[in-house]
């Protein structure tokens, strides 16, 4: 089946002669009503129109070029080479009815697609060249899909752990925006407007020092299975969630919270010793300065996959699930605690861990009428945590 892609193509056609360029492009304008046709009776017209294409028409998808243009029998490779230059992916297709000046290896060193020998000039030879136009023009769009889902996964990259990037590059599908159950984490850095000001004059040393932060906080996402969602100077969040491929079936182990609260947990055992290292850095400038780390865990179901624009994606979360657990972000703080968890994720978690119930949250802005019981997380117990 042609693709909507394919449909709307812009081909160019080159050929020296009159009839023979205007017979091929009634053929095809006749079996493909939607492509755009252009047409060039020589190597100097088809680069220009390659290097220029109308504006309304778009770049040219595909070339079908006859071998030989005037008295230069290889005028057909010069315009293959010089659609080349202007776009690699572009599809380009020879054909000449002089077989003995087609030398086929020669065509596709230079990257054509296919070489047609057109023994006599009438239906079945146009026929030939439509059925494989419409072939180059299906796999341009495959060739051109792919290299945008290796670019999308490249962009992905800083933000998924290798083996689950691994998974995807083989699943795209399974970055398409759907309802997620989620558990999402936001660490926050409390002092760091006041280390920003005693660092003021020692940009390198607030440098390496968020440098190994985001590095311990990337650590600890990853190794539990986890999606960096965000770095935003005093703050850290990502994402524990399954990444379904289609229903009942998904990329990876399944959402367990209890990979949130581990990784919750290293990254708290790792900063005391992080701030201890970069204590010793600004002591002179900020003796009396003291960081401390908090976090949050919250679960529900959000839209979660990727989101942007033309210029840019990201995987991400949104939706009330996420507003609600960025309004906690200083609720640890508020309570005496470094670790908060919602009801949603204790309720999965509590027969491994150490809890204990703080007030609840009895209104919200992002969930509204909805009482949220909280509890601080203690600790999880020694025979459930991977040695660190």
């Amino acid at each position: 089946m042609t693709s909507h892609a394919a449909a709307r193509s812009h081909v160019l056609i080159v050929d020296d002669q009159a009839g023979p360029r205007q017979a091929l492009e009634y053929a095809l304008r006749s079996k493909h009503r939607w492509w755009s046709i252009s047409s060039a009776s020589s190597a100097e017209s088809a680069r220009a129109i390659l290097e220029r294409p109308p504006t309304q028409l778009g770049a040219i998808d595909l070339v079908l070029t006859d071998l030989v243009l005037g008295n230069d029998k290889g005028g057909g490779i010069e315009v293959l080479s010089a659609a080349k230059r202007v776009d690699p992916f572009v599809m380009v297709i020879l054909f000449t009815a002089q077989e003995r000046e087609l030398d086929r290896f020669e065509a596709y060193r230079h990257g054509a697609f296919d070489c047609v020998e057109k023994t006599a000039v009438g239906r079945s030879a146009w026929r030939e060249i439509s059925v494989k136009a419409a072939a180059a023009l299906e796999f341009r769009r495959l060739a051109l899909a792919q290299v945008e889902n290796e670019k999308q996964l490249a962009a992905l990259e800083p933000f998924f752990d290798p083996r689950l990037l691994e998974a995807v590059r083989h699943h795209p599908a399974a970055l398409a925006v759907r309802q997620r159950e989620t558990t999402l984490v936001l660490w926050r850095l409390h002092g760091f407007p006041a280390l920003c000001h005693a660092l003021a004059s020692r940009p390198e040393v607030l440098q390496g020092f968020l440098y190994d932060f985001y590095n311990l906080a990337t650590q600890a996402v990853f190794r539990h299975g986890g999606v960096l969602d965000k770095l935003s100077g005093d703050g850290v969040s990502a994402l524990f969630c399954a990444l379904e491929i289609a229903a009942e079936e998904s990329v990876g182990p399944g959402h367990d919270p209890f990979d949130a609260v581990l990784a919750a947990l290293q990254l708290r055992a790792t900063f005391a010793k992080l701030c201890r290292k970069w204590r010793i850095q600004w002591q002179d400038t900020a003796p009396d300065l003291a960081l401390s780390l908090s976090c949050v865990l919250h679960g529900g179901r959000c839209l979660v996959g990727n989101f942007g624009s033309a210029r840019r994606e990201q995987f991400t979360a949104v939706g009330p699930h996420v507003s609600f657990a960025d309004e906690m972000r200083d609720r640890p703080r508020r309570e005496g605690v470094d670790l908060v968890i919602t009801e949603t994720v204790a309720r999965r978690v509590h027969t491994r861990c150490r809890l204990r119930e703080l007030d609840p949250v009895e209104d919200s802005a992002s969930l509204p009428s909805v009482r949220v019981r909280l509890f601080e997380l203690i600790a999880a117990r020694p025979e459930d945590v991977p040695e660190l």
